[in-house]
Order: C-alpha cells, then sequence, then structure tokens
C-alpha cells in the first residue's frame, strides 16, 4: 500500500510513506518491545493481497495480527502469552501465522477462526530464530545450529540438518528453493535433494507392512459415508481446509480454494474497508483469477466473467463474487471431494 512499517523497542508500529518518507499514524500499541514483523506472503495461494494482514511478535510473548485493509488498521486478533519469552520469528501464508518463540516452540495459527491449529516442538536447545513457508514444506531454524524440514501437508518433520553455527534467516521464493544464512554462509538448498538425501527410516519392516496395506485397502469402497465430512465441513475446519488445500496444490486446484476464500473474505470486510481498500481487493482478484489468461485463472461461465470484468469498481457489492463463488465450490466438489476423501483424507484421518 505504498508504506513502509517500522516495529519499535516502545511497543509502537510506525509507518512512513514511500517516496516522500513523511511518517504517518502509528498503529495501536503493542504490549511490549516489538521483536519480528511479517505480511501475509505470496497471495497467488489465495487470501487477497499481500499486505492484507501484518503480523507482530512481541517481547513478552505475544502475537498480533492487523488487519491492513481496514482505514485504521484495526486489530484483527491478539494472542497473549502465544510464547514462554520473547516471540523471535513470524510468518504468515494462505490465512495462517506461523511464530516462533524463544521456547523452541512453533505454533500455527489459523486466521479465519482464530484458532491454534498445531504446536511443534522443534528447537529443544533454544530460540527458534527463522522460519519460511514454502509450497510443500515448512522450513525452521534455531540457535541449535539445526535446520529442520516440516511437511507443510501433515506438519510431520522430515529431516534435520545440522550446520556450522546458529541460523540467523531463511527465505523461500514460495516454492521450495530456500536460502539460508548464519555468520559465515549463505547456502542455497534444494528442498527436494535436501529431503530425500537426509531422512532417516522411521518405520520398522512390520510397521511398513501395516501401512503397505492401509494404502492399497484405502480406494475399496468409494462410497462417502455418511461420518464423513462434507466440502463445507472441510472449508471451516481449519485442520482439513490445511489438508485439502495440500491436496489441491498436488493436482492443480489450489486457486479454486484461493479464490473461495479471497472472495469470502472480501464479502466479511467489505463495511470495514474504505474505497481505497476495496479497489485494491477488487483489482487484486479480477487480476489473478477472473482476468482471461489471468496467474489463477477460475473456470467459471463466460458471460459471467464478461460481466465482473466489465464492472464499475464503484458499482461492486460485498456478493459481487458470490456467483462465481457458487460455480468454484461446485468444481471442487464434483472434480476433487470423492478422490480427496478416498485417499489423503482416509489415510491421513
Amino acid at each position: 500500500d505504498g508504506k513502509i512499517y517500522v516495529g519499535c523497542a516502545d511497543g509502537k508500529v510506525r509507518t512512513y510513506e514511500t517516496g516522500t518518507w513523511e511518517e504517518g499514524k502509528a498503529l495501536s500499541r503493542c504490549d511490549s518491545s516489538v521483536q519480528c514483523m511479517a505480511t501475509e506472503e505470496h497471495m497467488e495461494a489465495g487470501f487477497l493481497v499481500g499486505a492484507q494482514t501484518l503480523v507482530i511478535g512481541t517481547q513478552k510473548g505475544t502475537v498480533r495480527v492487523y488487519n491492513m485493509l481496514a482505514p485504521n488498521a484495526d486489530v484483527l486478533f491478539e494472542m497473549k502469552d502465544a510464547h514462554k519469552g520473547k516471540v523471535t520469528c513470524v510468518t504468515a501464508r494462505v490465512g495462517e501465522v506461523f511464530s516462533g518463540g524463544e521456547d523452541g516452540i512453533i505454533r500455527i495459527w489459523d486466521i479465519p477462526t482464530r484458532t491454534l491449529v498445531q504446536k511443534l516442538v522443534a528447537h529443544n536447545r533454544g530460540p527458534v530464530t527463522s522460519l519460511a513457508v514454502g509450497q510443500r514444506f515448512l522450513f525452521s531454524g534455531g540457535v541449535d545450529k539445526i535446520l529442520q524440514v516440516w511437511d507443510n501437508y501433515t506438519l510431520e518433520s522430515l529431516t534435520r540438518v545440522k550446520l556450522d553455527g546458529p541460523i540467523e534467516r531463511l527465505r523461500t521464493d514460495g516454492f521450495d528453493r530456500l536460502i539460508s544464512s548464519d555468520k559465515k554462509h549463505i547456502r542455497c538448498w534444494d528442498a527436494d535433494g535436501l529431503v530425500n538425501e537426509n531422512i532417516e527410516v522411521s518405520m520398522t519392516v512390520e510397521e511398513s507392512s501395516v501401512a503397505n496395506k492401509k494404502n492399497n485397502n484405502m480406494n475399496v469402497d468409494k462410497r462417502i459415508k455418511p461420518d464423513d465430512p462434507t466440502l463445507e465441513q472441510i472449508i471451516d475446519d481449519p485442520k482439513l481446509r490445511r489438508m485439502f488445500y495440500r491436496f489441491l496444490v498436488k493436482r492443480y486446484g489450489e486457486s479454486n480454494m484461493s479464490f473461495f476464500f479471497a472472495a469470502r473474505r472480501f464479502s466479511g470486510l467489505f463495511e470495514s474497508m474504505d474505497d481505497s481498500g476495496r479497489r485494491r481487493v477488487i483489482k487484486y482478484i479480477l487480476d489473478f483469477y477472473i482476468k482471461r489468461g489471468s496467474p489463477n485463472q477460475i473456470s467459471i461461465p463466460g458471460k459471467l466473467r464478461d460481466t465482473l470484468n466489465d464492472m464499475e469498481f464503484a458499482a461492486f457489492t460485498k456478493d459481487s463474487f458470490s456467483k462465481a463463488q457458487s460455480h468454484v465450490l461446485k468444481t471442487m466438489k464434483t472434480d476433487y471431494y470423492d478422490i480427496f476423501i478416498h485417499n489423503d483424507y482416509i489415510y491421513h484421518a
């Protein structure tokens, strides 16, 4: 949005206009010194625009999320005592906040429901120093010199690599290429090679045999059972939604779910946004999902596509994308839901 945000020792988040460098109105003060900050990254995976949320970690262990689309950047939600000691690193992607702390723990929070999704015991010999989220992997680094790779789908630990010194910074390109840095080295990693070359055998012969039998029997009954979650229940449940999204990524169908939530959140935040915020979000949704040839073009009727593309910004309401949402929901139900239930859901549930 053309601003720079600076987290300060007095708990304030100050803003500056790029170009003029004039100081603007500070965001509401945090409970203690700001230790780390991040915006929701790689929005082609969904959830509106890059500066939709700003995540703050504080000295007293609080994680705070600001709604950057609101006129005054209101606090969307706040988790006090999220960590014992300082919050040392935060990152965010696809509607989730990842926080690492002085306690060596990684916590994953769901933005729509404002709940804790998972707690990972990551680095038991010191603080988590950096986090990075790729398409299939979550990476964490610590003072213990360990680079840890997690499955972004199941949140299981895949491999641990001991480096020469404490890891200071991790960064991905949004896919699974990783850069790590310490005091002496900058290293570039290919995550697939990293996992395949360093992963340890974690199952006995008996356990492997049981797993193979389970895998071979997954597709025997193709009927949807009464106790299987509906698509609507999957979408509304943070853990099932995460599982379903990773499934869609493997089948190149994630743009459907990304658009669905982008439109849902646009509708929910419509009243709290000013005109410039609405324009920014509408332009993003049109450019990324609706226009022909867009990076994540969704499949909707041509007449509906033309109607949305030709509509004036002032004519958009909170329900303008609802018909497109219905079409996308139908696509997910007919093309992906059954396969997900009979494979990934049964296996991981």
